[in-house]
């Protein structure tokens, strides 16, 4: 993480103010209804830098489940394959479903992550 001037940087910070305390709340709803952060460096924010986080298992009472937030949570459902036909129908032309393959053990999900784009509106 660090500024795009950078060498090796390949997370900036976001453009806008209220962003990283937006995607905060986004998580603490996430976590508060039983999600968990499985990444190492998951729901660290410095300023207007926010680390990639990785919300599992992600359901319909959370509101990162509906809200396009443009940033770098990435949440999951436990039912993928469902989560990607829905978000093939989404109204956002730009969605992106993030799932995961794995076994049945959620705690090994975050080695497994494969990103899946559901369609790219120009």
């Amino acid at each position: 993480m660090g500024m795009p001037w950078e060498a090796g940087v390949s997370i900036t910070p976001l453009p806008e103010p209220d962003k990283p305390a937006y995607l905060q709340a986004l998580i603490e709803d996430a976590v508060s209804k039983g999600a968990k952060i499985i990444n190492k460096r998951g729901g660290k924010h410095d300023r207007s830098l926010v680390a990639p986080t990785i919300l599992y298992p992600v359901n319909k009472s959370m509101r990162v489940y509906h809200e396009e937030q443009f940033g770098p949570l990435i949440p999951v459902n436990k039912n993928y394959l469902k989560k990607y036909e829905q978000n093939n129908r989404t109204l956002y032309a730009s969605c992106v479903d993030r799932a995961v393959q794995h076994d049945g053990g959620g705690d090994r999900c975050r080695d497994r992550i494969v990103v899946w784009p559901a369609g790219v509106g120009v």
